[in-house]
């Protein structure tokens, strides 16, 4: 992660939860291969299949969206700072995205991929079968 990515994470974490839990944040991506241990596990969906446009309770809107969605990974990238110029280039692979949007604006998202993927958190690259997605990011805003 570049300096400036990391600065703009401190800056919306800074202002989003104060400077206490800004510092225990930063030092658990410091210190976190001391400590963290993390299990996945993988789900077998075909999301290509579904519709996901649709209300649930009035409130939410929910679309899978394309690389010519310049606004909404706008959205993307400014809630998720390694996403910065990713998106674009995970959905043109290949990828999906399914949005969640309230009132005009991004509620959360879903990016998944297929094929070889690159798990960042944990360094690691892994093929993937066929009709296997990992989901890559999974965000609801604040």
């Amino acid at each position: 992660m570049d300096i400036h990515r990391l600065i703009n994470k401190f800056r919306r974490n800074f202002r989003d939860y104060g400077l206490s839990i800004t510092l225990r944040k930063a030092m658990g991506q410091i210190f976190g291969f001391l400590y963290d241990s993390k299990e996945y596990r993988i789900y077998m969906v075909d999301l290509r299949k579904s519709n996901p446009e649709r209300r649930e309770g009035g409130e939410f809107l929910y679309r899978l969206i394309t690389p010519d969605d310049l606004d909404y990974i706008r959205q993307i990238e400014s809630m998720e700072e390694w996403l910065e110029g990713e998106v674009v280039n995970k959905l043109s692979k290949g990828g999906i995205c399914l949005v969640a949007m309230t009132n005009g604006k991004m509620a959360g998202f879903n990016i998944a991929s297929f094929g070889e993927v690159e798990m960042p958190l944990v360094k690691v690259k892994r093929a993937f079968r066929k009709g296997e997605a990992w989901s890559e990011q999974i965000t609801v805003g604040k």
